[in-house]
């Protein structure tokens, strides 16, 4: 597993709580190819989001940004439709129900964003913009460290 590294709070616009980089850098190294690489697009822009993130203890977490089991409320900003996501592990994915893997391109999108941020997501080969509008649920904020 790589090691994980706090870096000093404030140096970068993105952070991540320590627990979530451990886990999903540990779920990265579970996807290498047998030379080390990462083959999905989004798989290796997770791997640059770890190495560029200021790390940071849960408990410090700012509570507009998007951690793992945050629910959050996308605007299609094309539509102005309203959707509401769970980011969560591979295990707990379920797309009928709206909870998205981080290591699918919109979880990988989703992770470490900030509210007001527009991300772009192509599916089926069709790019589609969504704003995130709010976090209905952020564990770190919940005080819900054991998730």
């Amino acid at each position: 597993m790589k090691s994980v590294t706090r870096k000093h709070r404030g140096t970068r616009p993105l952070c991540i709580s320590e627990q979530d980089a451990e886990r999903v850098s540990s779920l990265l190294d579970s996807m290498r190819s047998p030379s080390g690489t990462l083959l999905a697009r989004h798989h290796q822009e997770l791997e640059e989001k770890l190495s560029e993130a200021d790390v940071i203890p849960g408990p410090e977490m700012p509570g507009d940004v998007v951690t793992m089991n945050s629910e959050v409320t996308l605007t299609d900003v094309e539509s102005g439709e309203s959707l509401a996501v769970r980011l969560t592990y591979p295990s707990g994915a379920k797309p009928s129900e709206n909870r998205i893997s981080v290591l699918s391109p919109m979880g990988a999108r989703l992770f470490g964003a900030k509210v007001g941020t527009t991300v772009e997501i192509e599916q089926a080969g069709v790019s589609k913009k969504y704003r995130i509008k709010s976090i209905v649920y952020q564990p770190e904020a919940a005080r819900d460290f054991h998730r």
